[in-house]
């Protein structure tokens, strides 16, 4: 059987690197799975990847990676400085999920044309995730087919930077001119709870974080998310969300762009768009007529099935890179391969 390492920054599960890669044991059950943490490791993480290995490590060493008896190591994210030397003998694979000094591998592959073009790269390079399709609550989908308004939600981690300060008015503004729609938030941080109350009129649910929470999305109308400080390289909640027939209104940047058009949700660039949406929202049939939208596309590109096809074509571009070089000597870069 065919062993898979994968390393992983953070260990936690609620961000997109650790969940790319839960995403890549489930597109690939037949291999063998092994995921290294470079970071401490939440219970949650441990309990979603308690179908495979897991390991803690403070850094990436030639030896560790022959210890594992890998076959193809995929680093998420990983920097040059968490790499202590290259990996000659083990196909690799670097999937840059973001701007970083990333370390060297024989194949490099980015999350988003948006993220390949910032490092001069182009879409050959690129190399879309998957995103499990959310496990729906009990009786949700009748619930949002029948109800009169719309729910609109948020679903971020709780990092302070996925919400920013002037959250609380942009909301006051919304919910003052759609006092009839209702709102859910999840990972919102405790401080901002009380404000976000009063600025969406009492018509507020809050939810924890949780990896469980994302079956909101077969309950809510909407996901908005909008955040002028963050620019998101894929946008894999809402990827999601789209999985669930939830219609993303978000900003217009970023990885969104390569998900989103006119027909399948709403790109936002001023508060007044986000505002139309919500307007077009409260129509009733167009609701229904984005959600099946979006479910079908959504299906379509980032299921299990898509994604296996593309990480076994990867990995045999690896192996023809690896097979084809001859790897400069402790990290000396100017080979023609990516070292």
């Amino acid at each position: 059987m065919i062993r898979i390492l994968q390393i992983c920054n953070v260990g936690e599960i609620l961000g997109g690197t650790a969940a790319c890669a839960w995403t890549i044991t489930r597109a690939l059950p037949d291999f063998d799975h092994q995921v290294v943490f470079l970071g401490d490791i939440s219970k949650r993480t441990k309990s979603a990847f308690s179908h495979c290995g897991t390991k803690r490590w403070n850094q990436v060493t030639p030896n560790q990676i022959r210890n594992t008896s890998a076959d193809i190591l995929i680093f998420h994210n990983t920097s040059k400085s968490r790499l202590k030397a290259p990996i000659a003998d083990t196909v690799s694979i670097q999937y840059v999920h973001s701007r970083i000094p990333s370390s060297p591998a024989h194949l490099t592959v980015y999350c988003s044309n948006w993220l390949a073009k910032s490092f001069g790269r182009t879409s050959k390079d690129v190399l879309y995730q998957a995103v499990p399709k959310p496990i729906p609550e009990f009786e949700s989908i009748p619930r949002r087919s029948q109800r009169a308004f719309p729910i609109i939600g948020r679903l971020c981690t709780p990092h302070p930077r996925k919400w920013p300060p002037g959250l609380p008015e942009f909301y006051r503004n919304l919910a003052n001119r759609f006092p009839e729609v209702s709102w859910e938030f999840v990972g919102c941080p405790e401080n901002l709870k009380p404000v976000l109350t009063q600025s969406c009129r009492g018509r507020i649910v809050f939810h924890d974080a949780s990896w469980s929470a994302r079956s909101k999305f077969w309950h809510w109308d909407a996901l908005l998310y909008h955040n002028p400080h963050v620019t998101e390289s894929f946008g894999r909640t809402t990827a999601e969300a789209m999985r669930a027939g939830c219609i993303p209104i978000v900003d217009s940047r970023g990885g969104f762009l390569e998900q989103i058009d006119h027909d399948r949700g709403f790109l936002c660039e001023k508060p007044e768009d986000f505002a139309l949406a919500v307007e077009e929202l409260l129509i009733s049939n167009h609701r229904q007529r984005l959600s099946s939208a979006c479910q079908e596309y959504a299906d379509q590109h980032f299921s299990l099935a898509r994604f296996r096809e593309d990480l076994l074509l990867r990995f045999e571009e690896a192996y023809s890179v690896m097979m084809s070089c001859t790897v400069p000597p402790l990290g000396i870069m100017g080979s023609t391969c990516s070292w």
